[in-house]
């Protein structure tokens, strides 16, 4: 198989785990955060956080060593289908990231690895964090 097909089956080993209520039990969780005001014409700013964690990609679905791992993608957005906001981190260590300013309501992640090359690897489960 081309390295580059390869690097399309790299999995994230573990769920992605959101917000320190849950990142145990793998189950959603909410965090308290203060109520954005708006006064006319003005749109509210989001205050809510998710915080992302999951296990560096080491190895391809074949457990071939992985040696151009870039970084990671995150993945979100308002429904689980439509994750149409990414978040490049280009660290390929890393192994958490904290995405900021939401607004209320259910927010759905997903990260995958990514190469050198650019290509990325495929998404993880989807996890969902509710901010009020």
């Amino acid at each position: 198989m081309p390295r580059a097909e390869s690097l399309r089956s790299i999995r994230l080993s573990a769920l992605v785990a959101l917000s320190l209520y849950f990142v145990a039990c793998g189950g959603p969780g909410t965090m308290p955060v203060e109520s954005p005001t708006a006064t006319p014409n003005q749109v509210p700013v989001g205050f809510g956080t998710a915080s992302l964690s999951w296990t560096a990609v080491t190895t391809d679905t074949s457990g071939t060593p992985l040696t151009d791992v870039a970084g990671y993608k995150i993945f979100y957005g308002s429904s689980p289908d439509e994750l149409n906001t990414s978040i490049p981190v280009a660290d390929p260590s890393a192994t958490s990231y904290l995405v900021a300013n939401l607004t209320s309501g259910t927010w759905y992640f997903a990260v995958a690895a990514y190469t050198t090359g650019g290509v990325d690897g495929m998404r993880s489960n989807v996890a969902t964090k509710t901010i009020p």
